[in-house]
């Protein structure tokens, strides 16, 4: 394998922030997470969980592990994708080897239950499901939550805890409840439609033969392993890096608009303070939602103690404007929930992030 030509970096303010600041020589691991446009891709760094962005010639690819030599400092370091033959000795961990078989599966929510629905309609015209895996899918896309659910604090905190990604600790919760916490949950949901479409399309009985599965119900089945590789990919990346680490939690909540599909993507980071007693625990949630004819909306809010900061931002003018004209609303509602408000700020670009906002990111940039 040649050594390719190196990988551009540019420095951001997260990466000149962190606790690890880049050494020449240096040799750093990091995934290929996705492809953000020609040449230029999201990396991530294998142990601590910073998000790069790259520029390079060379061939990658989501989910591609990457060893790689620091080769040049200053604005714009420069890093060598170091080849790796057949005697590296370097194991892939069962997270990697997860992260290699999900990444390029996953896609957004939004188009996934955009789609589905779709093709559940079509499916129920032509008969094409039995009425078992019917009523399966129907539950699915009926379990979603509407917006205005989400408005409350406890229809959040059920959007949260329905999410997916806290499937496995209700299974490790109490015995007797595991029934009713997964019978909405997104994840669960997704499992059972995709057991029982695999067991449609390939019978137990050797003998017998499968049923047609046209286009459409492969299609379903492709649509379902989609969302769960995006619920899998997010729940990797809310694992901790190490034990010392501040917990963060990377989520999309799906949700219903009318007729308009979309998601709540969602980054919660929580850091104990300083190690001082009687230090604040530190929040931060990065909040990004597509409304219909608005654009993108962008959060930012930051909780120590009573005191929060918020910032808020769009890219298009109009919703700017929109946010520009609620700010004093909103203020009054956070001084209501009984909130002492510090920053409250329209932007007209993401905020840059100071060393104390320095969270240890996860897998997926929410773009935040």
């Amino acid at each position: 394998m040649e050594v390719r030509r190196p990988v551009q970096i540019q420095t951001t303010t997260l990466l000149q922030a962190g606790t690890q600041p880049l050494k020449l020589g240096e040799i750093l691991r990091a995934f290929v997470q996705e492809q953000l446009e020609d040449k230029v891709f999201l990396l991530r760094l294998d142990g601590d969980g910073r998000t790069l962005t790259a520029s390079s010639s060379a061939s990658l690819r989501p989910g591609q592990m990457l060893e790689l030599e620091v080769i040049k400092l200053g604005t714009m370091p420069e890093l060598r994708v170091i080849p790796r033959g057949p005697d590296s000795g370097s194991a892939e961990s069962p997270v990697q080897q997860a992260l290699r078989r999900f990444l390029p599966q996953q896609k957004p929510l939004a188009e996934v239950i955009h789609e589905l629905r779709q093709l559940i309609a079509q499916a129920g015209r032509t008969s094409a499901l039995p009425a078992t895996i019917m009523r399966m899918l129907a539950h699915l896309v009926d379990a979603i939550p509407e917006k205005s659910e989400l408005a409350t604090p406890e229809g959040l905190a059920k959007g949260l805890s329905n999410s997916g990604i806290f499937l496995e600790a209700k299974l490790a919760g109490d015995i007797g409840t595991v029934a009713d916490t997964v019978v909405s949950d997104f994840k669960a949901n997704l499992l059972r439609v995709l057991d029982r479409l695999k067991a449609h399309r390939t019978p137990d009985q050797p003998n017998v033969p499968a049923p047609e599965s046209g286009p459409g119900i492969e299609r379903i089945q492709r649509q379902i392993e989609a969302a769960l590789a995006k619920v899998v990919t997010d729940q990797l990346g809310s694992l901790a890096a190490e034990d010392t680490a501040p917990s963060v939690w990377q989520l999309e909540i799906p949700f219903t608009d009318g007729p308009h599909h979309d998601a709540a993507k969602l980054l919660i980071a929580k850091d104990a303070g300083s190690g001082s007693e009687k230090a604040d625990d530190y929040w931060a949630v990065s909040l990004e939602l597509h409304p219909p004819g608005l654009g993108r909306f962008y959060a930012r809010l930051v909780l120590k103690g009573h005191i929060i900061d918020t910032y808020l931002w769009s890219d298009t003018a109009a919703t700017s404007d929109l946010i520009r004209e609620q700010c004093e609303r909103l203020r009054a509602r956070l001084h209501g929930a009984g909130l002492s408000v510090g920053q409250l700020t329209p932007l007209d670009r993401p905020p840059d992030s100071k060393p104390s906002d320095n969270i240890s990111m996860p897998l997926v940039d929410l773009r935040a």
